[in-house]
C-alpha cells in the first residue's frame, strides 16, 4: 500500500509556497593555483566564500542543504492532486466497505432470526409427530417435514 503520509512529508520540500528556512549556508572555496601551498602567504589570497540559501522547509531538522534531488515530471502539482485523488478514493472505500459491514451484519442478524424460528418449528412437529393421538402415517409425515425444514430443503430459492 502506497505511505501517502511520506509522499506527502517529502512532497512538501517542493511546494513553492511552503515558506523556506531563512538560514544560508557559506561555501569555502580556495583556488589557489598548484604551486602555491598551504603554508605560503599568498595562499589565502585565492580563498573564496559563498552563501547559498538553504532549500528545505522552514523549521527542518538536521544541517540546511542547498541541494535536493530534481522534481521534473510528474510536478508538484500533478503529485498533489495524485495523493487528494488517492486519499479521496479511500474515503469512498472505507465508506463502501463500512456501509457493506452494516448490510453483512443485518443479512446475518436475519439468518439468525430464520435459524431461530426453523428451529422452533421443528421442534413443534417433533413434539407433534410423537403425540399419542397421531398415527404411524402423520408421524412420519411429520418427521420427514421437520427433516426437510431442518436441512433448508423446503425454501425453493431460483
Amino acid at each position: 500500500m502506497i505511505d501517502l503520509e511520506a509522499l506527502k512529508s517529502r512532497l512538501a520540500n517542493y511546494d513553492p509556497a511552503a515558506p523556506k528556512c531563512p538560514l544560508q549556508i557559506a561555501r569555502f572555496v580556495n583556488y589557489a593555483p598548484d604551486h602555491i601551498t598551504s603554508l605560503d602567504a599568498e595562499y589565502h589570497d585565492y580563498d573564496e566564500t559563498t552563501y547559498v540559501p538553504c532549500c528545505r522547509l522552514e523549521g527542518h531538522e538536521g544541517e540546511c542543504q542547498n541541494g535536493r534531488q530534481v522534481m521534473g515530471w510528474p510536478d508538484f502539482e500533478t503529485v498533489s492532486q495524485l495523493i487528494a485523488e488517492v486519499e479521496r478514493l479511500r474515503s469512498i472505500n472505507d465508506d463502501y466497505l463500512l456501509e457493506m459491514g452494516r448490510q453483512h451484519a443485518l443479512l446475518r442478524d436475519q439468518q439468525r432470526g430464520e435459524n431461530a424460528e426453523r428451529v422452533d418449528v421443528v421442534a413443534w412437529l417433533r413434539e407433534y409427530a410423537f403425540d399419542p393421538e397421531t398415527t404411524g402415517a402423520e408421524m412420519r409425515l411429520l418427521q420427514n417435514q421437520a427433516t426437510t425444514i431442518e436441512r433448508g430443503e423446503h425454501r425453493k430459492e431460483k
